[in-house]
Order: structure tokens, then sequence, then C-alpha cells
């Protein structure tokens, strides 16, 4: 699996602070990089095309939108389970940090 520094042609990575490396320079549109150093590239790329209003978080919609499929709609409450899980309480939708930590588990899930 090879991984590109450049971003998906659909996604603007400035507003997220650089070119999907993790860490390192840019000030992007948060005036800060929001991905960790070291986060997987794959992460980022993913966080940025389940994004779609470029907030930086991912709400219930997004992911919603991002786990269904054409055979398959989740409900947007079992959407709020898993974001549940996974979110800080005092937030309503996922941060970066978090979504890294669901994506991982969410993986998991499906390999099994």
């Amino acid at each position: 699996q090879s991984y590109s520094s450049q971003p998906p042609p659909s996604t603007s990575a400035s507003r997220y602070g650089g070119e999907g490396g993790g860490g390192g320079g840019g000030s992007g549109y948060y005036g800060y990089n929001p991905f960790p150093p070291g986060t997987d590239p794959e992460v980022i790329r993913s966080f940025q095309m389940v994004d779609r209003d470029r907030s930086g978080f991912i709400d219930d919609s997004e992911l919603q939108r991002a786990l269904s499929s054409a055979y398959h709609r989740f409900s947007l409450r079992t959407i709020r389970l898993l974001m549940f899980l996974f979110k800080d309480p005092s937030e309503k939708s996922l941060r970066i940090g978090k979504f890294a930590f669901f994506y991982v588990a969410y993986h998991l899930f499906v390999v099994l």
C-alpha cells in the first residue's frame, strides 16, 4: 500500500494545515495543524473525505453518510452510539484525534 503526500483532488488540504503528513509546518485554516505528528496518512485522508463541511469535526450526519452504502444505511441512533464511544463527553462531534481511534477500531471490526 503506497501513500502519496498529495491529498485527493476533492479535498482541501490547506484547511487542515498542509499536505497530510501529520504534524509539521503550515498554519492551515485553523492557524495550526490539527493532525498529531505521526498520524497515518490514510486516517488523514479519510478524515478529510468524511468532514464534508470542512469544520475540522465529524458530525453524526457526516459519519452516517460515510459509513452507509447502497446496501446498508446506518440509523442515526446507531451512529450516535458509535460516536458516544469515541468522542469527548462535552462535544457533539468527533475531532481528529478521536476519529483516529474510531478509524482503527472500525477497521479492526470490519476485518473480523
